[in-house]
């Protein structure tokens, strides 16, 4: 398996398993570090990307 990159959870490069807990792992930072794998005992590297998106509208008084 290759790098897997810009997924909703960790996903081990190794044997592809998804990681639901991801949210558990790593603190505030980006980079998460080493996680061992829970299916294939492989370990690999985890960094975290945010995105940050905004939404406005008119308030429902000022349209015209």
């Amino acid at each position: 398996m290759n790098e897997k990159q810009y997924t909703r959870e960790i996903v081990c490069p190794h044997c592809g398993h998804e990681f639901s807990d991801s949210w558990e792992y790593g603190r505030n930072d980006d980079d998460i570090g080493t996680i061992e794998c829970v299916s294939c005992e492989k370990a690999f590297n985890a960094r975290r990307i945010v995105t940050i998106e905004y939404c406005t509208e008119v308030l429902e008084n000022e349209r015209a």
